[in-house]
Parts: structure tokens; C-alpha cells; sequence
């Protein structure tokens, strides 16, 4: 209704608040949806384990820093994490790619994996007729990582922000092609001598591709497989001989950052 009083609305002080944000999308949802619905695959309590280990094992650095200001919001095949983006603070960051992590390995062992994006920008949220209103431009420029660059179950970096992580949050990120990614991996890539848990979870990737009927999904199962075996060729001594089977040979153009 165009008259000054109906207008009136638009006089007001635009949102500067920064946040870090992630946008995350679950691969293959719609069939797991299927299975969910038919009895054969328990998605919502899958993802409800994934949520808790994540954040439980996020808990366990608390007192290294402060990540109480991650907030999660998941909805059908989508997930949003967001944290304000405090001046002289990394913790805020370093959470919010500290949990994306976590949560992409934690969702690997129900077979589930994730298209992401890290960005940060301008923030709102308020409630709205009891539901609650967010826009943001940082959480634009996620999706679009997400959504035009990421292709494969990856989640892209912003690369704008990497001055700004902390020292031990640039272990987390690797470039792919001269693209920032998240290193996921790293997170169950233990002490072990032997490393069963990435060899066990390499067994499961490979078999759910061999049982994959689309092609392009078995590209993505592919991309996964060749990210963990990149992975623990950075490992020092360790005999590669049995995790070479399930590297397709592709170079994917892999590389740690230089922090120095």
C-alpha cells in the first residue's frame, strides 16, 4: 500500500552485527527419506547421533575456547551453523569450523555426507509471529559456496577469512585446486599406528559406492574415497598398501596450507 504511513517501515537501522556462517546440505537425502519412511534406514536418529558425538566431542576443547555462542538449525536436508564475530576473538571461528568438521565425520559413519560452505557477513534474526526471522549476507555467500563451487561432498572455505583463524583452526583447512577446503579427515585420523578407524571407514565408503546404482552419486563416493587416501599419505611411515586400493588414481590437486 504505497502511502507514508505503510511505508514507514523501511526508516529504520540496517542490521551491521558480522557472523561467521556455515551452510551445510545432506547428499542423498531424498532417497535416504525413502528408506527413513520405508523402515530400512533410521534417518532422523542417524543424524540425531551425528548432532550429539559432534558437539560432545566439540565440548571436550571448551576449556581451550569458548564455543558457546554455535548456534545449529536443522531443517529437511539443511543444516545453518551460525556464531557472532567477536573483535579480538578466533574462538567464534575456530567453533563454528570445529563443529562443520565434526559433524561431516560424525555424519560419514551413517553414510551421510555434506556439500558446505563457510562464509561470514552482515546478520539478523528476530522473531517474527513466534517463528523466528534470519537473513544474512553471510549465510548468502555460504550457500553459494555450497551450492555453484563445492560440486563434491567438500565443504569450501571462504578464503577471506583464513587471517583470521586461529593457529590450530588452519589445521583444518587444505586447499583443493587452490580452493580452501575443510580437512575434515583430520578429525578421525588418530594416534593409532595401525589407523583402523579411517581403514573401517574407507571399507564402508567403498562398499556403499559399489552398491550405488546413479552414477553421479558414485563420483561422490569417489571424490571421498581419494580425499582419505590423500589424507593418510600425510601420515609419516605409514604403509599405504592397503588404503591404495580404494584411491582411484585420480591427483586431485591436494595440498596442505603453509602457515609460515
Amino acid at each position: 500500500m504505497a502511502n507514508a504511513d505503510w511505508n514507514s517501515l523501511d526508516r529504520y537501522v540496517p542490521p551491521s552485527q558480522r557472523h561467521y556462517c556455515a551452510f551445510l546440505d545432506i547428499l542423498g537425502y531424498k532417497e535416504k527419506s525413502r528408506k527413513f519412511f520405508a523402515g530400512q534406514y533410521n534417518l532422523s536418529e542417524r543424524i540425531n547421533r551425528a548432532y550429539e558425538n559432534a558437539f560432545g566431542t566439540m565440548n571436550l576443547t571448551s576449556h581451550f575456547y569458548d564455543t558457546s555462542g554455535i548456534k545449529t538449525r536443522f531443517f529437511s536436508d539443511s543444516i545453518v551453523i551460525t556464531a557472532d564475530a567477536k573483535e579480538n576473538s578466533e574462538d567464534e571461528l575456530f567453533g563454528v569450523v570445529q563443529f562443520c568438521s565434526l559433524l561431516a565425520t560424525f555424519l560419514s559413519y551413517e553414510d551421510l555426507f555434506v556439500r558446505g560452505g563457510i562464509s561470514s557477513g552482515t546478520y539478523s534474526e528476530r522473531n517474527v509471529a513466534e517463528h523466528s526471522f534470519i537473513s544474512s549476507v553471510g549465510l548468502e555467500k555460504a550457500y553459494y559456496l555450497e551450492s555453484q563451487v563445492a560440486k563434491n561432498p567438500r565443504i569450501m572455505f571462504d578464503d577471506h577469512l583464513y587471517d583470521e583463524l586461529s593457529t590450530e583452526g588452519k589445521n583444518y583447512i587444505v586447499k583443493e585446486k587452490g580452493e580452501m577446503v575443510l580437512h575434515f579427515a583430520r578429525s578421525f585420523i588418530s594416534t593409532n599406528p595401525n589407523h583402523n578407524d579411517i581403514y573401517k571407514e574407507m571399507v564402508d565408503v567403498f562398499k556403499s559406492r559399489e552398491a550405488e546404482p546413479d552414477a553421479r552419486a558414485r563420483d561422490k563416493y569417489t571424490w571421498v574415497l581419494d580425499y582419505y587416501y590423500w589424507s593418510v599419505t600425510s601420515i609419516p611411515g605409514l604403509d599405504l598398501g592397503r588404503f591404495k586400493p580404494f584411491w582411484s588414481g585420480q591427483d586431485r590437486g591436494f595440498s596442505l596450507i603453509d602457515q609460515y
